[in-house]
């Protein structure tokens, strides 16, 4: 293993169905009008090729995560592939009391580490939530949100370099169908792009073969970069009502 190329992270993207409606999305799950669910043939297929390389940390992550229905399966697989990697499944929680005692089995014997997003008004779950993990003797990471943050621009002529550079999401590189992408928004952007009739940098992935035989590669900033910009916050809601200024900054 000493002499595979290493990784810190890596994001596996499952499904975009999600069972909140948060502004702001970053995977933009709200307005996504297909499901792109990950089968088990797929997601083996992944995790083949990316154990050529070490890597450090292995993200599940969605949508939400939860109402992926073969989640075990998916999680002993990536478990069988990397027997020393951290595995993570990110989640906002609000499914967790649902699940059966099966699927806490398997997140034990395959030490799953749970990492949990509780937004807004949600926070008053966070002392049960805490005492679930302790009472079924899994890991987890719990972070309460309150903010969103947005840092899109319709303008495309900043810096690639700099705003490469001071990413917020630096570095999660996420795989969607079949293919490896700089971070989630160059990922899943074409659906703010179909929603509003707009066109921001065209994506510029690599194949997982690709990837697999240059990590570095996507180290370079993506053509999405020179339309990124400072972060600007706003207070977490979750609402029906759609507006490009959910995710677009103007300037």
């Amino acid at each position: 293993d000493m002499e595979k190329p290493h990784i810190y992270q890596i994001e596996i993207s499952l499904t975009n169905r999600c069972n909140l409606n948060c502004t702001s999305c970053m995977h933009f799950c709200n307005i996504a009008d297909e499901d792109a669910e990950v089968s088990v043939d797929e997601f083996e297929s992944y995790l083949r090729k990316l154990s050529k390389l070490q890597i450090v940390r292995i993200e599940l992550l969605g949508g939400e995560t939860l109402l992926v229905p073969d989640l075990e399966v998916k999680v002993k697989l990536a478990r069988q592939y990397f027997p020393n990697s951290e595995i993570v499944i990110i989640t906002n929680g609000l499914l967790l009391n649902k699940m059966k005692e099966s699927f806490w089995k398997t997140i034990r014997d395959n030490k799953v580490l749970f990492s949990v997003s509780i937004y807004g008004k949600m926070h008053k779950n966070y002392i049960k939530l805490k005492s679930l993990f302790i009472k079924k003797k899994i890991m987890f990471r719990l972070y309460l949100v309150s903010q969103f943050q947005k840092f899109l621009t319709l303008n495309g002529n900043h810096d690639p370099v700099y705003e490469n550079q001071k990413c917020p999401t630096k570095p999660c590189r996420i795989i969607y169908k079949n293919n490896v992408y700089h971070c989630p928004v160059e990922a899943k952007k074409y659906f703010l792009e179909k929603k509003f009739n707009i066109k921001l940098a065209k994506e510029n992935p690599i194949s997982i073969d690709d990837f697999v035989d240059n990590p570095d590669k996507l180290n370079e900033p993506s053509n999405l970069c020179k339309y990124c910009t400072s972060l600007h916050f706003s207070k977490w809601i979750k609402r029906n009502k759609i507006e490009m200024s959910d995710w677009i900054v103007n300037e």
